[in-house]
Formats: structure tokens, sequence, C-alpha cells
């Protein structure tokens, strides 16, 4: 199963994950990944600074962006999810869903691009999206994509 370590520490009250609905993120991406063993992935929130900055170095984009995932190398437990909160914030109102409705869709994103799904051509974005369609509707939660 995977397990989501949150370091919410720039977040403020409302903004915070509730610790069962990262519970339930685990299990719910787990059945969709069909991940049995056990996986650990970190998933931090930094800032629109830190993320252009981490965007150019990884990706060679100069901009801002909603989230990046890393996963481990050399046998290590799974991988590393950043999200930009204002990012979120600022797509959440774009799609008229709620902040935390659209963090969690990042996180399923990032959790679908570790586990080594990608959207690089047609089919895969479509198998990428309805993977996270699945994962969102078991949640009980709106999906925009």
């Amino acid at each position: 199963m995977i397990h989501l370590e949150v370091n919410q520490k720039g977040l403020r009250g409302g903004q915070c994950l509730p610790a069962q609905v990262l519970k339930d993120l685990g299990k719910a991406a787990s059945r969709g990944l069909k991940i049995r063993a056990g996986k650990v992935v970190s998933v931090a929130f930094v800032s629109e600074r830190e993320i252009k900055k981490l965007n150019k170095r990884y990706r060679k984009k100069e901009a801002v962006t909603d989230v990046l995932s890393f996963p481990f190398s050399d046998g290590e437990e799974a991988g590393e999810i950043l999200i930009c909160y204002k990012e979120a914030k600022r797509q959440a109102k774009l799609y008229k869903t709620s902040t935390r409705v659209e963090v969690i869709l990042l996180i399923v994103h990032g959790l679908l691009h570790i586990f080594d799904h990608h959207h690089k051509t047609k089919q895969q974005e479509k198998e990428m999206r309805a993977l996270t369609q699945k994962i969102m509707k078991s949640l009980s939660l709106p999906c925009r994509l």
C-alpha cells in the first residue's frame, strides 16, 4: 500500500489535509495502481519561487507549475511530490472546485508519474486521465479532467 508522508508545515488550519483523507487517498491510489507492497511517498508544499526554480532545473521550463514528482531511484521506497499551494488555489478557482480537491488531484497526478504513468502521447494521456478519474471517484471526489 502507498503511505503518504505529508509535510504541511507551510499550510494553515483548513489548508491542511486531515490524516484520514491522506490514509484514504493512499488506499485508493494503491487499489487504482495495483500496488500491494508498502511504498512511501513524501509530499511537501513549496513556494512559487521554489517550484519555479525546480521546474527550470528538472524540466527546463522557467515557469511556476502546480506539481512536480520525483521517483526515487536505486530501489528506494517510492518517491516525492512537490506541490505549489498557491498555484493549486488559483487552479481551484479557475476550475470552480475546492482547493482541497485540487490538491488531492495534484497528489494523484504526482503518484501516477511516480509509478510510471505519463502523458506524452494521446494514448498515455487518455489512460492517465481514466486512472485519475477512477481514483478520484473511489474517493467520492469530483474530477475536472
